[in-house]
C-alpha cells in the first residue's frame, strides 16, 4: 500500500510520484503502478456511515373545550 511523505500527508500519488494536493506540483518523483494509484484512491474514499434509526414516541394531543372559568382566568374578563 502506498504511504504519503510524512512532511505532505496529503499528497497524492500518480504513475509520476507524489503531488501537492492543490497545486499539483510533484513533491517526489516515484514509479507507482496503475494497480497501486487505483488501489490508494479506492482506499480513500470515504464510506458511508448509517446511524441506526431512532423512532420518537410523542404524547398524543388531544382537543377539549375551554370552560369559561378558564377561559377569564387565562385572557382576563373580556370589557364591554
Amino acid at each position: 500500500m502506498l504511504k504519503a511523505p510524512n512532511w505532505c500527508p496529503d499528497a497524492k500519488p500518480s504513475l509520476r510520484g507524489w503531488h501537492h494536493p492543490h497545486s499539483g506540483e510533484v513533491l517526489v518523483s516515484a514509479k507507482h503502478s496503475k494497480q497501486e494509484v487505483n488501489e490508494w484512491h479506492f482506499s480513500m474514499e470515504p464510506t458511508a456511515i448509517v446511524a441506526p434509526v431512532q423512532t420518537l414516541h410523542e404524547a398524543p394531543s388531544v382537543e377539549r373545550t375551554l370552560y369559561s372559568s378558564e377561559v377569564e382566568h387565562h385572557y382576563g374578563a373580556e370589557e364591554e
